[in-house]
């Protein structure tokens, strides 16, 4: 990476480290095909972790809506969390997880976690109450170059995402940035290991998202902020006024950054559990990982994606930078994420970018310049780059139209949009204007621009009218004596009311 002037000059890497540096342009993928174990032949191609082990999320079967209780139980309906709770335990007794502190439970989607043997997978395959096992895969961060400072990208709109929040699932969140002043409100950490600032696998609250120090990816999130929402004299992010939640959801190990599958899904979940007091409006996630050609039905985090969606909340993917024409990274092929793609400043397709028949839009992902670490700024490029430039512009449109539905920005974004053609596979998609979109919002929700108001035109002067000698005023008659002034009010309270009464004597 080239260095702003200022920066520390990088320290050496392990041969190790140094090649997880360079595959920092895509995507790591699984070794599995779609990260679906279905045999024990797939653990044996499945990367193992730090335990030696393969650590899986096991998806159970269960209804997406509240079932009935047993035919001797008269209360009625069981809430689907409680039911997903039931379920959890008794898939656990099953399959004879008894070490809890070992085992991860999610609150809104029927998953359980864990690092497996293979007799354990066995075990797990075999049982009726699985729907599919995932293998807990590690996802690269969506960064291809960088280059010295340049200056920070100036694009405004009106209100700027006033009363918008953005969370940024990424690398965290230098939020004493001079350009993110003031925008970091939340900060949050999920890591599995157990490695987040207070050495336990979740923290909310500040410093939870402060970005290792390191010399390779680290400063992703920060970049990424600061696209979405950074200001100062110099230049802004998208969204100026927005406000930005910092989730920390990457390690750090021999193998470079890498956010696993389960960081992700519970900080989703987080988001999604206090959804109304975080006021998100939209999640950022500048990573992936795999290949898919079709939309990934069958995704682990599908079922909350699709919540955080029902919500209004919009998930916003990079697709990945990998030069495929036919297919993108996971979470972007989720059928309920906005996937994105990136163009250069010349409006062409980077030849970088991820690309199939599903994406959804595509934005500036060409070297863009914004925050990094120690108070710098640097150009970068990526799908990562284009990404929050579209969370920047759901910020603006929400901010603008805090009424507006989910389908009502997204067909904002989309709809009517100018289209650019990917001359890899021939495919056209939409591009973000962010002026065009919110001038499409107004028109639905019924606030089209005023238009100026014509002058009125000045009155035609009237003749004057001929003076006549003004008349005689007769004699005033005498005045008649002057009413008695009414007695005076006054004021009687009876349960906080005012009472006005006259006062027209004692009263009992």
């Amino acid at each position: 990476m080239t260095m702003a002037r200022g920066t520390r000059a990088p320290r050496r890497l392990t041969v190790l480290a140094l090649a997880a540096a360079m595959l920092a342009a895509g995507p790591i993928q699984a070794q599995t095909t779609d990260g679906i174990l279905r045999s024990l032949a797939d653990y044996d191609r499945a990367t193992p972790d730090a335990s030696g082990r393969v650590s899986v999320i096991v998806e159970l079967k269960a209804p997406d809506r509240a079932v009935p209780q047993s035919a001797g139980d008269r209360s009625g309906w069981v809430n689907l969390n409680d039911y997903i709770a039931r379920l959890q335990t008794e898939a656990l007794d099953e399959f004879g997880w008894l070490n809890f502190n070992d085992v991860i439970r999610l609150k809104t989607v029927p998953m359980v976690a864990k690092s497996v043997t293979p007799a354990e997978l066995e075990t797990v395959l075999r049982s009726d109450k699985v729907a599919r096992v995932h293998e807990n895969i590690v996802h690269r961060i969506s960064l291809v170059d960088t280059s010295p400072a340049l200056g920070v990208p100036h694009t405004t709109a009106r209100g700027g995402g006033d009363g918008a929040v953005v969370a940024v699932l990424d690398t965290g969140v230098e939020a004493s940035h001079p350009f993110l002043a003031g925008r970091v409100v939340t900060e949050a950490c999920f890591r599995q290991d157990g490695t987040c600032p207070n050495g336990g696998r979740k923290m909310v609250g500040p410093g939870a998202a402060k970005p290792y120090d390191c010399d390779n990816g680290c400063a992703h999130g920060t970049h990424v902020a600061g696209i979405v929402a950074g200001r100062a004299d110099g230049g802004t992010g998208v969204a100026p006024n927005a406000k930005i939640i910092a989730v920390q959801v990457f390690t750090l190990d021999a193998n470079g950054l890498g956010a696993s599958l389960l960081n992700t899904l519970q900080a989703l979940e987080w988001l999604y559990l206090d959804r109304e007091r975080l006021g998100v409006s939209a999640v950022n996630m500048s990573l992936g990982g795999g290949r898919h050609k079709a939309p990934c039905v069958n995704g682990a985090r599908r079922q909350i994606v699709e919540r955080l969606r029902q919500a209004g909340i919009a998930t916003i993917v990079a697709t990945g930078n990998e030069s495929h024409a036919d297919s993108v990274g996971a979470p972007a092929c989720l059928p309920d994420a906005i996937s994105v793609g990136s163009l250069e400043k010349d409006g062409t397709v980077s030849e970088f970018s991820n690309s199939y028949g599903a994406m959804t839009i595509m934005a500036p992902g060409g070297r863009i310049v914004s925050s990094v670490l120690n108070g710098m700024y640097a150009a970068s490029s990526g799908t990562s780059m284009a990404t929050p430039q579209v969370a920047g512009a759901w910020a603006v449109l929400k901010g603008a139209h805090p009424t507006a539905s989910f389908d009502q920005i997204l067909a904002a974004l989309t709809q009517d949009a100018s289209m650019v053609r990917d001359p890899r596979n021939g495919l056209s998609f939409p591009t973000l204007k962010v002026d065009a979109a919110l001038a499409r919002l107004d028109r639905t929700m019924g606030r089209a621009a005023p238009k100026p108001t014509p002058p009125k035109p000045a009155p035609a002067p009237q003749k004057p009218e001929p003076q006549k000698p003004a008349p005689q005023k007769p004699e005033p008659a005498p005045k008649p004596p002057a009413p008695k002034p009414p007695a005076p009010k006054k004021e009687e309270r009876i349960d906080g009311i005012l009472i006005e009464r006259e006062d027209t004597g004692p009263r009992r």
